[in-house]
C-alpha cells in the first residue's frame, strides 16, 4: 500500500469516529433535555444507573 492510500484509510477512519462520538454527545444532550426540561426530572437523574433500568425494564 502506498502513502495515499494509508492517509486514505486513516482519515476515513478518524470521521467515522467522529461521527459516533458526535452521535453519542447528542444523544446525551437529547436525553438531558428531554428527561430535565420536558420530564420535569433532574437532568443529572440521566446517568443514574437505576433510571436506565427503568426504562429498559418496558423493553
Amino acid at each position: 500500500m502506498n502513502t495515499e492510500t494509508i492517509r486514505y484509510i486513516l482519515i476515513s477512519v478518524i470521521k467515522i469516529l467522529l461521527v459516533i462520538l458526535g452521535m453519542i454527545f447528542l444523544f446525551i444532550i437529547g436525553t438531558a433535555i428531554g428527561y430535565g426540561l420536558i420530564g420535569n426530572g433532574n437532568t443529572a437523574d440521566v446517568f443514574d444507573g437505576e433510571i436506565w433500568q427503568h426504562i429498559f425494564s418496558f423493553f
